[in-house]
């Protein structure tokens, strides 16, 4: 946990996975035989003050309350017949589901309250959901018991974003789903709204950005320049460490479909650690590019626009030259030395 911890710091990675029905399960919860839950948030405690002391982190994202894509079950704590309690799903419109969510998200709300840490929560309710009612149905259930906690989930097709609208807080589109609909999510920049975006399996074609582990590694660089030029404030990580072996599409085995798409750092088990990868320290140098284009556009905007334009005009119209992608950087940097100095002349 230390070595992840460090990791996370060292990277720029900012944002928190926080799996809270598996915390509360094995921190000991219970339910009781009138069907109360006794949530025991002490594990949980434990782990996200653990990584708020040690790395840099911003957000804390809840684990997502409904089954993903599919939208008809809900993640809830049950009886797993030898005493203790497991993560099962049920169907949403079920009493078990309204059950939970009437208890767990007053209790979430109010511990989050308690220990101060409710202006880091941002909520997670279905991971791409194929259509809007289901998310919509406990974005509803968010709003009423996490009053004020942003709401978000990525969107790996753009059918149900046309309801999200005024519910999703922040949008969060694969970069091939943005560049194909650029007018709906400019509308939505337009009414003040943050965006994020992520990489996935797909797109897994040469002329879009990819974290694959066959791709070139200026793939990653050169992401965080498009993020920069179109308005992206955020990055999702799929994945960190998914070192599932038996999963043949994503997972941690040379047979996989989409070798790398799942995980970015290794197992070192010798010292009970992480490896980082090519991959992450190459995010990580993006996220140092896109910090430089934000100073240089406070100073110069046009020089900024005009130095990211050349290399990464979009997420699939970009340049394989890595000698202008060189070239780029080093005028980025002597276009910030120049601003900052120009600063600090104009300060004295």
């Amino acid at each position: 946990m230390e070595s992840i911890a460090a990791h996370l710091r060292d990277n720029r990675i900012n944002v928190l996975f926080v799996r809270t029905h598996d915390l509360l399960r094995d921190g000991g919860t219970n339910l009781t035989p009138e069907g109360r839950y006794q949530f025991c948030w002490d594990l949980f405690d434990r782990f996200v003050s653990f990584f708020l002391q040690r790395a840099e982190i911003k957000r804390l994202a809840g684990f997502h309350l409904v089954k993903q894509t599919e939208g008809e079950e809900a993640y809830v704590l049950q009886p797993d017949g030898k005493g203790g309690l497991c993560v099962r799903n049920v169907p949403l419109q079920s009493r078990e589901a309204e059950q939970w969510f009437e208890q767990f998200l007053p209790a979430l709300y109010a511990h989050l309250q308690e220990k101060g840490w409710l202006s880091y929560w941002i909520q997670h309710i279905e991971d791409e959901p194929a259509a809007p009612d289901s998310w919509l149905q406990v974005r509803r259930l968010a709003a009423q018991y996490l009053p004020g906690v942003p709401c978000f989930d990525a969107l790996d097709n753009q059918a149900p974003a046309p309801a999200l609208q005024g519910a999703m807080d922040i949008w969060l589109p694969r970069i091939d789903i943005f560049e194909e609909n650029q007018d709906f999510y400019a509308f939505r920049a337009m009414q003040g709204e943050t965006r994020w975006t992520y990489t996935c399996c797909v797109p897994n074609t040469p002329n879009y950005f990819s974290k694959f582990i066959d791709s070139p590694y200026w793939k990653n660089r050169l992401l965080f320049w498009a993020c920069f030029l179109r308005g992206f404030t955020g990055f999702l990580h799929w994945g960190y460490n998914y070192w599932d072996t038996s999963d043949i599409y994503f997972g941690f085995t040379p047979k996989a479909y989409f070798k790398g798409d799942g995980y970015i750092v290794y197992p070192d088990p010798e010292h009970d650690a992480v490896r980082t990868s090519i991959r992450m320290e190459n995010t990580r140098d993006a996220a140092e590019d896109y910090e430089l284009l934000a100073l240089l556009a406070k100073a110069d905007p046009e020089k900024a626009y005009q130095l990211a334009r050349r290399v990464a005009n979009s997420f699939h119209d970009f340049t394989w030259d890595t000698g202008k992608m060189k070239a780029a950087r080093l005028e980025l940097l002597q276009a910030v030395e120049s601003a900052c100095a120009s600063s600090q002349a104009g300060s004295l």
